[in-house]
């Protein structure tokens, strides 16, 4: 069902359920914001709420888009460095505290895995808008979230972030109903991973995705990255996505992470210099592996 929202005055139309990050790219809006030091555009980039990158604001709130479901109405605006504090700012959210045995930190298919075995009450949190982690970006992954989340039979929180453990074993959770403090007696933490990036003059150009992400967009949102796609791969990554992405009527290169040594365009990427060589593009995907991610 398509919903109506505004980006900086402008009515716009997407997908109720979907991301604003998929709405806004699928509208052809590639710059979100400015760098607070520099003032340099910033986009889209892991769409995993692990970047600034798509750090817009909604309703007046700071919120990242790739996080945020869209919802009828909403108003979103460029972030920019300095932000005026809104005459009305909204109302904070409440203050809950729950006891648990466990509390699992990822709602991906290890974090489902772990809270299926663990015993006594366990909680889950995840800051996506549901669990899957990333089998959202695998074509048949969603038929593999229900059943994990069936078998963990454990109470699920999403849109809900792990902010640390204090030294007095009281766990903060923030969502945006508001903190919730939970003491737990175990805290088992599975947040997966995060993609690499890749250094080269320009690599902070819209238009530059990490390859999951973009695969996540396409596969979750049906919002393929660009139409003229080249992709940076190590060691056969990538090779996934430029099929899907290939299917959805997109031109795909790929070539070696390491011929890409330059990024252009004013405001977002217009092409890359790779061996070389200057390729007219609209999107950059790198993938170039993963790392464990951190938990605070």
């Amino acid at each position: 069902m398509s919903v109506g929202f505004t980006w900086d005055g402008a009515p716009l139309a997407g997908e109720a359920g979907g991301s604003l990050a998929a709405a806004l790219h699928a509208a052809g809006i590639r710059v979100l914001g400015r760098s607070w030091r520099c003032s340099r555009p910033r986009g889209l980039y892991c769409l995993a709420g692990a970047c600034d990158g798509c750090q817009v604001l909604a309703d007046g709130v700071a919120t990242t888009a790739c996080m945020t479901p869209l919802r009828d109405g909403v108003r979103v605006e460029p972030y920019r460095s300095l932000v005026p504090l809104p005459a009305d700012p909204p109302a904070l959210g409440g203050y809950e505290e729950i006891e648990v045995d466990v509390l699992v930190v990822g709602a991906g298919e290890a974090g489902l895995r772990a809270a299926a075995v663990a015993e006594g009450r366990v909680l889950v949190v995840e800051r996506d808008r549901e669990p899957g982690g990333w089998l959202l970006a695998d074509p048949d992954g969603r038929a593999r979230i229900e059943p994990l989340v069936a078998a963990a039979g454990a109470e699920v929180r999403t849109s809900a972030t792990f902010i640390g453990r204090f030294a007095d074993g009281l766990c903060g959770v923030v969502s945006a109903a508001g903190l919730m403090a939970v003491r737990a007696a175990r805290v088992e933490a599975h947040a997966g991973s995060d993609e690499c990036g890749l250094a080269f003059p320009g690599n902070d150009l819209p238009g530059i995705l990490l390859a999951a992400g973009a695969q996540r967009l396409l596969v979750r949102d049906g919002v393929p990255a660009g139409r003229r796609v080249v992709i940076a791969a190590v060691d056969g990554e990538g090779r996934q996505i430029a099929g899907l992405l290939r299917a959805a009527g997109s031109d795909v290169q790929v070539v070696p992470a390491g011929a890409v040594t330059a990024a252009h365009g004013d405001e977002v990427l217009e092409a890359v210099t790779a061996d070389g060589g200057t390729l007219a593009c609209d999107a950059l995907l790198l993938a170039v592996g993963r790392r464990a991610a951190r938990v605070p």
